[in-house]
């Protein structure tokens, strides 16, 4: 698959997450985004939100769940504004590239 297919891929997946989700912005990155990507590469997807609604947990399971209906090789990252001290989605909203306007 190219990246062409991912970007595809991940937009398909973001309609159907969109229906239980507030997506404020959503980025690929990763090997697609890079280009470098390998035949057992997964399509790497930052997910931002203001407020997920039900607890997080919860939340990444339904988002694990419906990517089997798009394509088992998507790999959700859901960040809520404000709460990932680590840098990683500072570091993906710098370098990623935008799924959503």
């Amino acid at each position: 698959m190219d990246k062409t297919e991912a970007v595809i891929k991940a937009k398909k997946y973001l309609q159907i997450i969109t229906s239980f989700l507030e997506v404020d912005k959503a980025m690929l990155f990763g090997s697609y985004q890079h280009g470098n990507q390998r035949e057992d590469s997964d399509i790497d997807i930052a997910l931002f939100v203001s407020h997920p609604g039900d607890d997080y947990f919860s939340i990444v399971k339904k988002l694990y769940r419906v990517r089997r209906d798009v394509d088992p090789r998507i790999e959700p990252h859901l960040f809520i504004s404000g709460m990932d001290k680590s840098g990683f989605s500072e570091e993906i909203e710098k370098t990623g590239e935008p799924l959503t306007n």
